[in-house]
């Protein structure tokens, strides 16, 4: 995927509504945002602009934050919601060195029938995030926009939900809560690499993932859930972490067993897991046989789970 710097874009002039953000795991009050930008203009003419890195990897990388999704999946997120048009902005030092009102000024000429803005209360934009959305109001008296400012959307129990909440949600394990503020499943994607061939070995050939670093894990240990390829669904256990019975290298992996699959090799192709249920720890066993007899258990508990039913497997 081609991504553009700030100033390498080209002008949209059948943009007449916006919506900036990052809108990292695409969650319920992104949602509700793009609810809002529906609201006040057509599909057609509405557009969406995020960047690509998070900001912060250039800014501060020691605190950049693993994401929830990948840049593919949130592109497709956000057209879910009925947003056909979204602009992919390279963040770089040039944007972020760029003053709010030569922000603003780039972003008339990039959108000329821009006519309404939609932002989240806390989005912040131009050098040292020193713009805010009073500034862009501001900035729309002179350029013709009408700046809506979203607060802040909190859960059933008045919890403020947020990309930084979801994401201590699922390092610590509490997934079905994570998603719950998503208002989706937490999926995770990787390419299918060839691996050490041992699960084959013992009976229970698995597909190695090749994961972005950048994006979140689960926290190590043995779950349940949906493996998706090429349109096909199918029941997975799943190990995250180190194998300490059959590896020695210390090599943090993800990998799947896909229950009953009865396809070819999946090498090279993109393998989407979600509805994460965790069965066990991950731990080292005394010999190949224990390991085995403790797959067997882990691939019955899996099928025996009550939430195959939403799973549609």
């Amino acid at each position: 995927m081609l991504i553009k710097p700030f100033f390498e874009q080209s002008p949209e002039p059948h943009i007449e509504a916006l919506a900036l953000g990052f809108f990292d795991g695409v969650h319920r009050g992104h949602r509700y945002l793009f609810r809002k930008l529906l609201e006040i203009s057509t599909p057609e003419r509405s557009g969406v602009a995020t960047f690509e890195p998070h900001p912060l990897r250039v800014i501060a990388p020691e605190h950049e934050p693993p994401l929830l999704m990948t840049l593919p999946q949130k592109i497709q997120a956000i057209q879910n919601c009925g947003v056909p048009n979204v602009f992919i902005w390279g963040f770089d030092e040039d944007i972020r060195n760029l003053s709010p009102d030569l922000f603003a000024k780039h972003l008339r000429f990039l959108f000329p029938s821009l006519r309404q803005l939609v932002v989240g209360e806390n989005w912040r934009f131009g050098f040292q995030a020193s713009g805010t959305p009073a500034h862009l109001s501001a900035f729309g008296q002179n350029y013709g926009w009408k700046v809506h400012v979203i607060p802040p959307i909190c859960d059933e129990n008045g919890l403020r939900i947020s990309s930084s909440l979801i994401r201590k949600l699922i390092k610590e394990g509490r997934i079905l809560e994570a998603e719950k503020l998503l208002g989706d499943s937490w999926r995770v994607t990787g390419r299918v690499v060839k691996g050490a061939g041992i699960g084959r070995q013992i009976g229970f050939p698995t597909a190695n993932l090749e994961l972005d670093r950048s994006i979140l894990w689960p926290p190590d240990g043995v779950y349940a859930g949906v493996a998706e390829c090429k349109a096909k669904r199918c029941l997975a256990v799943i190990n995250v972490g180190y194998r300490p019975t059959v590896s020695k290298n210390k090599q943090h992996t993800l990998e799947v067993h896909l229950i009953n699959y009865e396809g070819g090799d999946l090498y090279g192709e993109i393998l989407e897991l979600s509805g994460w249920i965790r069965l066990r720890a991950e731990q080292q066993f005394a010999s190949l046989e224990a390991l085995q007899a403790q797959i067997k258990e882990d691939i019955a508990r899996a099928c025996s789970l009550k939430e195959r039913d939403k799973w549609n497997v």
